[in-house]
């Protein structure tokens, strides 16, 4: 039982991340405002709520995706899958 609960962690993990980079990806083609949006609504799981933190989860990914979106958005850089062959 133990591992099946290590193997949902690692695999939401990687789905977080994932979801992430997309996220970042598709920023680009957003105005600024709506930019401002996204960011906004993501850092929402970071404020306490009735008392209690957040899930370390959505932290996680809300501090993620935040990452990303402000990267995509600062460089202006396309995204380059890498590929290992």
């Amino acid at each position: 039982m133990k591992s099946e609960t290590g193997l949902k962690l690692v695999f939401g993990c990687a789905v977080r991340d994932l979801a992430a980079r997309l996220l970042g990806i598709v920023a680009m083609a957003l105005s600024r405002d709506a930019v401002l949006t996204l960011l906004s609504s993501l850092l929402v799981p970071l404020e306490k709520t009735e008392g209690k933190a957040a899930k370390f989860e959505e932290v996680e990914g809300a501090v993620s995706a935040s990452g990303y979106v402000l990267a995509q958005c600062l460089t202006g850089a396309k995204y380059r899958a890498e590929i290992n062959a």
